[in-house]
């Protein structure tokens, strides 16, 4: 039928059916946001658990796939170094690389729908998590008694767990931060060349600075748990309403997430796991490591990379160490951008 249509005609069924591809679209993008900031906590963290590990099932079906691929690159190599080279296995095994190829470019379309679709439900939950943290703050001040303090404080916990568990991995610095450092921008002659390292040093100033926002942030939301947990542990012991000993497992499990929260993991001390994002801002502190001693001065606070962070006071330490590098950094690229004017 579409090969028995005219030219005019067929241009024109084309062009609406894209413009109603674009008013869905449209759609889409604006209305998705308000219907995801219609429901209720319950809902969205329901999501977020089933998007989160959707993404995990799919980014392990990629892995596979690559694995594939470089074991049927290997065959190849295999079969051309034969003696004849088995020309019907190579072309067979071409074959199947293509496929695994388009494979791959597919799933890893599929992960960036996905990763959209989560990172949508995770900037409206950490949203909602913001207005009910202010709600309950304001509960706290006009509580009458103890026990309602108690019970608004123990709910402060549990929200500031869950914003603090759904917060993305840092990306790592996007510059190799040993490079930068050895750009001589006072000695070079050439404007123009003297403009480039002047940007790309200008950039990484703000990338820096940037980092040392987002770890500040990250810390100051942990210690602001601390003094909760500090909180809700006095009013707990004046009222004597806890189900156990402060420390207690029942005491954790008292104040800590409840069941259906969006991560598996806690901030319940040594009986914790490694707490979520620590191994992204590890691997940024290794980044600015690898530094020759030579170009810095001495680190502050020494790190053991080896330990696990596991409790919220630990992980204040590793970003108040990682802020202490980020700040010393920054002050070098400062100097080499002085040294230009």
């Amino acid at each position: 039928m579409i090969n028995s249509l005219s030219p005019d005609t067929y241009k024109s069924l084309t062009l609406k059916i894209a413009n109603s591809f674009i008013v869905l679209l449209f759609i889409y993008l604006t209305v998705a946001p308000e219907i995801l900031s219609g429901q209720n906590r319950d809902d969205l963290e329901s999501q977020y658990q089933i998007r989160s590990t959707t993404l995990i099932r799919y980014r392990a079906i990629l892995d596979s796939l690559k694995r594939q691929l470089e074991i049927s690159a290997h065959q190849i190599d295999e079969a051309k170094e034969r003696k004849p080279a088995d020309e019907r296995s190579i072309q067979i095994l071409l074959a199947q690389s293509v496929t695994i190829v388009d494979k791959i470019e597919e799933q890893q379309q599929l992960i960036a729908r996905k990763e959209e679709e989560l990172h949508s439900v995770r900037e409206t939950l950490i949203t909602r998590y913001e207005n009910d943290l202010d709600s309950l703050r304001m509960g706290v001040k006009e509580s009458v008694n103890d026990d309602e303090a108690e019970e608004l404080q123990s709910e402060l916990i549990s929200i500031t767990q869950k914003k603090l568990l759904i917060q993305p991995d840092p990306p790592a610095l996007s510059f190799d931060p040993e490079k930068i450092l050895i750009l001589n921008v006072g000695s070079v002659s050439d404007e123009n060349i003297k403009k480039l390292y002047v940007e790309r040093v200008s950039a990484a100033l703000a990338e820096i600075h940037q980092k040392r926002q987002q770890v500040v942030g990250i810390m100051r939301e942990v210690e602001n748990l601390n003094e909760l947990r500090t909180l809700a542990q006095r009013f707990v012991n004046r009222s004597d309403l806890a189900s156990g000993p402060p420390g207690s497992s029942a005491w954790m499990s008292h104040s800590g997430l409840r069941s259906n929260s969006p991560s598996v993991t806690n901030f319940d001390g040594e009986k914790s796991p490694a707490i979520p994002q620590v191994d992204a801002y590890i691997f940024m502190w290794h980044q600015l490591d690898q530094i020759p001693q030579a170009l810095k001065s001495e680190w502050v606070v020494p790190t053991d990379s080896t330990r696990i962070y596991s409790s919220p006071q630990e992980f204040v330490a590793l970003l108040a160490d990682l802020d202490t590098r980020l700040s010393e950094y920054e002050q070098l690229l400062k100097q080499i951008l002085k040294s230009a004017q």
